[in-house]
């Protein structure tokens, strides 16, 4: 398996970026998302903390993307500039993104053992 250093830049100097967000499933497995940058690290670990998959997700926007206009007042309950949210969602994960300037991307994974994440639906949400 590969080495994922997700708290050090590519010179092994310790990384100032935000904390990860980390969710712990039902049968003790952990999937923690790193924003760094225009890309999301999102890596499953068992609970020896061994990687069992992983994806990049690039939030930079795609052509034909969803897009959604939002109001402002419901920007409050989203994750801060430069950071991430993951939810536990029916058998797979959904990953919330507060992108610059202000856009929001909402990505929905599922996860399968031996093969890693796939991405299901993504959605990109304007204040």
């Amino acid at each position: 398996m590969a080495e994922y250093r997700m708290f050090t830049d590519p010179a092994g100097q310790p990384s100032h970026r935000p904390d990860p967000a980390f969710l712990v499933h039902a049968d003790g497995e952990r999937t923690v998302a790193q924003v760094d940058g225009p890309v999301v690290r999102v890596l499953r670990f068992d609970a020896h903390g061994n990687v069992l998959g992983h994806v990049h997700v690039h939030t930079a926007s795609t052509a034909g993307e969803l897009t959604t206009v939002m109001g402002t007042a419901a920007a409050s309950v989203l994750p801060l500039p430069g950071t991430a949210q993951l939810r536990a969602t029916a058998g797979s994960v959904t990953l919330v993104v507060r992108t610059h300037p202000d856009d929001v991307l909402i990505c929905r994974l599922v996860y399968a053992p031996g093969h890693g994440y796939r991405l299901l639906r993504r959605t990109r949400i304007r204040p």
